[in-house]
């Protein structure tokens, strides 16, 4: 099938679609024709591997139980809704988990009572449970990360030995949890009476330091003797603060001598005092007359304590205002002896003061240290309380522990014998797997062999092994006898095809025609190539340029003899004139020269046998054609109309070498002048020095490929035509098989109304069997539109143009 002529897409999506689609084909190439060898062995190796899958996996019974370790939510700080998250409670798990598949746990668990009695009833055609055995069975799981219960099992091919293995190990996990939580309680007991035994300890320092601290009287006298001088130190103070009320006035008339100052010195004049109270006395009277006896203004009496009040006013006023002109003397005069007494009474408070803040001082210090003292007593006393509590607490847990009502871990309830196997799910699945491995392994071993076979086995192995390069066609296999009218007439189209393509291809008129190997069917291809070229109305010469196999000429039994005159000139039988002269008169009266010498007494009729005789023995072909002007006399016509011949003559493999590029230049161009199309059947590339000449001077060269041809030999052929920059016009795949054909459009080739007329094409296909043109040479004879002369039905004699005979022989080989 040909290429895909567009292969410029830009487009990302589409060139991985390509390339997707390369690969496929690549897979489908490995398994084309190997399809039923590859089901067929997948199906026995998915056979045997479910079947290896099954019994991979021996029942295996499953007990199981639980562990919950309730953990105390209280000792958490923060809120935590997933206890994963939590780093001490993860980590306890996680050692609880590794606790349960010790060492220590299992070799306890071996010397619990129910594994005795177990292996005692054992089947002894069950091999012996090692402790490695024993651990490689436990599993610990947890269904959800955030759940504080663990499954534990214990899987064993025996469901007794299961369930025993399980009850036991949980039996010596909850010894050792119990034996670690009395140690663990123990040690905290012993770890609480040495504390208490220190604070008792610590106390009894305290005490020491308190009675050092107060060795004849106690805190309280301390306290009390302090509460009394604080007392004195108070009275002390209101004291100064009234000789300094007192003496505020005679510091100010120093400083500052303001009415206020003198009116405040002035109220303690004695003569002042005295005026004050006599007034207040008189007032008093005045008071008690006015509003006891009701006496009024006109009694005696009332009159006469009104003229005393009024001479105490004058007296009052007059030192008022002697002390106003002269208050610093009156100062001196009247108050010195007051003024000293209230100094030395102020001096005498200020040292009882001082004495007592240093005894006050002293005695807080001393209160201050006996109180920290205190304190720490205090605390000591609640630390040791506590602690006595604490002991309290964990003798009574340990009563508790003895009767299994207290723990962190609760242990599930012992596990029943297993009765169904928990892994007959598993063994479906090993089966499962083991079937799809054995599945893939037939397709691949398949693929394995398709990839090591370096056949060209079919039509799209030329596609991928040959890349870049079209493929112009395929051609069926035909039996050697061709007998059925439809393989011919598919034959034929197929032919057909190529030929059309090459046609519509461009202005390519010279051909070459090679193959990797010999065999390859590239004598036949160009023999039926030939025929559906002359049978389109186009002038043929087919040149057979293989002088190694030389298969055309042979096929075909063409021989192209020296003309008569030529050898009748060579060996100088009669005169030259003479010669002349009858050769003359045979062109122009269109008779044959013998008969002609005959009749004309030049030569007798033994002189004309040895020149026949000499003239069969020569041989004209590819070589002589290669001279200038020499062509037309090498080339021979066949039965079939357009349809001409150049043979190999004399040719042999040795005369190779006289073959070159110039040369077959020479004949390339003669060809051109004579004849529409040319083609030119070589040898294999690789195998022949002249199917590189012919292929770099000719316009286009068909590579035939055969089914079974190796893949690199291929390949490098197609290499070697690319190196002389010969143009590859296409592949043709010969040989293929029918299934070839059915993915291809020449499956349609023989229609229905050309099938109703099998009868009529079949007289004919007996007629042209025995042809010398090959099974496919006879397909396209048989089937071409020269009905009325069919191939092999004349004698193939051709006559040269000068009249005379140019012995054209058909020998017979097949």
């Amino acid at each position: 099938m040909p290429n895909d002529p567009y292969n410029g897409s830009t487009d990302p999506y589409d060139q991985e679609q390509m390339e997707a689609n390369q690969r496929r084909m690549v897979l489908l190439n490995l398994l084309r024709g190997r399809w039923h060898w590859a089901v067929l062995l997948a199906v026995v190796l998915a056979t045997v591997g479910g079947y290896l899958g099954y019994n991979s996996q021996e029942d295996v019974y499953n007990a199981r139980s639980y562990i919950d370790f309730k953990y105390d939510y209280s000792n958490i700080p923060i809120n935590i809704t997933d206890l994963s998250l939590y780093e001490p409670y993860v980590n306890f798990v996680n050692g609880e988990r590794r606790k349960l598949k010790s060492l220590e746990v299992i070799e306890n668990a071996f010397s619990q009572p129910e594994w005795q009695e177990h292996l005692s009833s054992r089947p002894d055609h069950l091999d012996e449970v090692t402790i490695s055995d024993f651990a490689g069975s436990i599993e610990v799981s947890s269904p959800d990360k955030n759940e504080t219960i663990v499954f534990v099992s214990v899987d064993n091919e025996h469901p007794a030995t299961a369930r025993a293995g399980l009850n036991s190990l949980l039996e010596a996990y909850r010894e050792l949890q119990r034996q670690e939580t009395t140690d663990q309680y123990g040690e905290s007991l012993r770890m609480l009476t040495d504390r208490k035994a220190e604070l008792e300890k610590e106390r009894a320092g305290i005490d020491a330091q308190i009675k050092q601290a107060l060795p004849d009287e106690s805190a309280d006298g301390l306290r009390t003797r302090r509460q009394i001088f604080e007392t004195l130190l108070t009275n002390f103070e209101f004291e100064l603060n009234e000789i300094d009320l007192i003496l505020k006035p005679f510091r100010n008339l120093r400083e500052n001598a303001d009415p206020a100052t003198i009116q405040e010195l002035m109220l303690q004049d004695p003569e002042m005092v005295e005026l004050l109270e006599n007034k207040q006395a008189i007032e008093q009277r005045l008071v008690t007359m006015r509003e006891v006896y009701g006496w009024g203004e006109q009694n005696r009496a009332v009159q006469q304590e009104r003229r005393r009040l009024a001479l105490v006013d004058r007296d009052i006023a007059e030192l008022e205002d002697e002390w106003s002109r002269d208050a610093a003397q009156l100062v001196e005069e009247r108050l010195p002896a007051r003024i000293e007494e209230l100094m030395a009474k102020r001096q005498v408070i200020l040292e009882k003061v001082e004495e007592l803040n240093a005894q006050v001082a002293d005695l807080t210090t001393k209160l201050n240290s006996v109180a920290a003292l205190e304190r720490r007593r205090a605390d000591n006393k609640e630390s040791i309380t506590s602690t006595e509590d604490k002991i309290r607490n964990f003798k009574a847990s340990q009563e508790l522990l003895a009767q299994e009502n207290i723990s962190r871990i609760e242990i599930g309830p012992p596990a029943a014998t297993p009765t169904e196997p928990w892994n007959a799910d598993k063994r479906k699945q090993m089966a499962g797997v083991g079937a799809i491995a054995g599945f893939f392994i037939g397709f691949g071993l398949v693929m394995a062999v398709g990839l090591m076979d370096r056949r060209l086995r079919h039509v799209e192995d030329t596609t991928a092994g040959l890349p870049d390069t079209n493929v112009l066609g395929i051609l069926p296999t035909l039996p050697a006898s061709l007998k059925d009218p439809e393989d011919a007439e598919t034959a034929a189209h197929c032919v057909h095809h190529i030929r059309t393509l090459l046609q519509i291809g461009g202005s390519n008129r010279v051909f070459s025609i090679t193959s990797p190997a010999a065999g390859s069917g590239k004598s036949s291809l160009a023999t039926a190539l030939g025929m559906s070229f002359a049978a389109s109305g186009v002038r043929t010469l087919v040149i057979d340029c293989d002088l190694v196999g030389a298969g055309l000429s042979r096929r075909m039994g063409t021989v192209v003899h020296e003309p008569l005159d030529a050898v009748i000139r060579r060996q100088n039988l009669i005169d030259q004139a003479d010669l002349a002269g009858a050769l003359t008169q045979a062109t122009a009266g269109a008779r044959p020269l013998d008969q002609l010498l005959l009749e004309q007494g030049l030569m007798d009729q033994d002189q004309l046998d040895t020149a026949v005789r000499l003239q069969r023995d020569t041989a004209l072909g590819v070589l002589d054609a290669c001279s200038p002007s020499r062509l037309r006399s090498c080339v021979a016509a066949t039965d079939v109309d357009n349809f001409f011949i150049l043979p190999v003559g004399r040719a042999r493999p040795s005369d190779a070498s006289k073959l070159s590029p110039a040369a077959i230049r020479e004949l390339v161009r003669q060809a051109r002048e004579a004849f529409d199309i040319v083609l030119i059947d070589t040898g294999p590339v690789l195998g022949s020095l002249e199917a590189s000449i012919a292929a770099a001077e000719a316009d286009a060269t068909i590579l035939i490929v055969s089914r079974g041809d190796n893949k690199s030999l291929a390949a490098r052929t197609l290499a070697q035509l690319r190196s002389v920059r010969a143009n590859v016009a296409g592949v043709v795949f010969n040989h293929a098989l029918d299934r070839d054909l059915a993915h291809t459009s020449y499956a349609s080739a023989v229609s229905q109304d050309r099938r109703a007329s099998r009868g009529v094409r079949k007289a004919r296909l007996d007629q042209t069997r025995t042809a010398r043109l090959g099974p496919l040479g006879t397909a396209v004879a048989s089937f071409s539109d020269e009905d009325e002369n069919p191939a092999g039905s004349s004698n193939g004699a051709a006559v040269h143009p000068n009249g005379s005979r140019n012995g054209t022989d058909r020998e017979d080989t097949d």
